[in-house]
């Protein structure tokens, strides 16, 4: 009898998710994060596709250190217009809740300043993606 495979990419996205709700949980989620907001030069921005509803942990940190903006139609025009000095910016945090298309599209402007995706799920309550992209 052979020993069970081992998928290391259900191990790291067990351990990311673990972190990620652990951190968020506790009564320091900023911190135990790593976000803070009084960081020159550093900025949390929360994108939210106004379809979905902000989970309670998102809608804590909106009201607290994070600046919430709506995702507009198209994704790619907004980061490249008026927003684009803070979204573009490597050491902004980006935390949302979108659709998948938008998330792809998200991804992949976030990933031309060298940032990359450090949490997703799906959101089975909400029919949304929730990530944290820096």
């Amino acid at each position: 009898m052979s020993a069970p495979r081992i998928n290391r990419r259900a191990i790291l996205a067990g351990a990311g998710a673990t972190l990620f709700g652990t951190a968020f949980a506790a009564r320091g989620a900023n911190a135990a994060l790593d976000i803070d907001a009084g960081d020159a030069g550093e900025a949390i921005v929360i994108l939210q596709d106004n379809r979905h509803a902000l989970p309670d942990a998102m809608r804590q940190l909106a009201g607290s250190k994070a600046r919430l903006i709506g995702l507009e139609p198209d994704p790619v025009r907004q980061w490249r217009g008026e927003a684009a000095a803070l979204l573009a910016r490597r050491s902004t945090r980006l935390l949302g809740i979108t659709r998948w298309p938008e998330f792809l599209m998200v991804r992949g402007l976030a990933e031309e300043s060298g940032r990359r995706v450090r949490y997703q799920r799906f959101d089975a309550a909400n029919g949304a993606m929730v990530w944290l992209i820096a």
